[in-house]
């Protein structure tokens, strides 16, 4: 569901603080995933969400939206860790459903008014806990989505890791604990992604 995503790459070489010391990653947004990414965040930027009047109108069901924003703001005074294990946990309540179940699509991204409402799948709890953590100031170059392969379930997954201090963590809809990077051998990192840019995920010895 998430593979397949990468187009051409400029070979450029980006750092990461102390994430994924075992290989290198090539800065691009030349692939489909960051195209995904760029819808995305033009629906979040585009929310209305001033007032529970306005927000049932648009999503016509109960406001999940408004709810998630005003417990993120909730934790403002909270320490970033403490800020970390609320929201990871928060979204993580969210049902889980499949793109086809859900959109009757291979690949959807959606923004959190849509997977607050509707459900979603991995990359949508990466995508509303990235976006739970910039509404509460952490700076988009501490975050990144993360899309990977489990190498246990031999499956594409998707996490939210956020650098903090000297340590990369993860956040991930399979677990309610915040666990450093170096806890998560199994993952095999693809691309990431932020409001920066993305990058494409190589081990030192893949070949270009």
């Amino acid at each position: 569901m998430l593979l397949g995503q990468v187009g051409s790459v400029s070979t450029v070489y980006a750092s990461y603080g102390d994430a994924f010391p075992e290989g290198r990653f090539i800065r691009t947004e030349r692939f489909p995933a960051y195209s995904k990414w760029l819808q995305v965040m033009e629906k979040d930027w585009a929310r209305d969400a001033t007032d529970e009047a306005t927000c049932a109108r648009n999503l016509g069901r109960p406001c999940r939206l408004l709810n998630w924003s005003r417990f993120v703001e909730s934790l403002r005074k909270e320490d970033p860790a403490e800020q970390l294990r609320s929201i990871n946990s928060y979204i993580n309540q969210t049902r889980f459903i499949e793109d086809r179940d859900n959109w009757g699509a291979k690949d959807y991204w959606a923004a959190p008014a849509e997977f607050l409402t509707r459900g979603g799948d991995c990359e949508d709890y990466a995508i509303s806990k990235y976006l739970s953590l910039r509404q509460l100031g952490i700076p988009a170059e501490q975050l990144r989505v993360v899309v990977l392969e489990d190498k246990r379930r031999r499956v594409a997954h998707a996490v939210l890791v956020v650098e903090l201090g000297e340590e990369s963590l993860v956040l991930d809809n399979l677990s309610d604990r915040v666990v450093s990077w170096s806890e998560v051998g199994h993952y095999r990192p693809l691309y990431s992604l932020n409001e920066q840019s993305a990058w494409l995920h190589v081990k030192v010895r893949d070949r270009l």
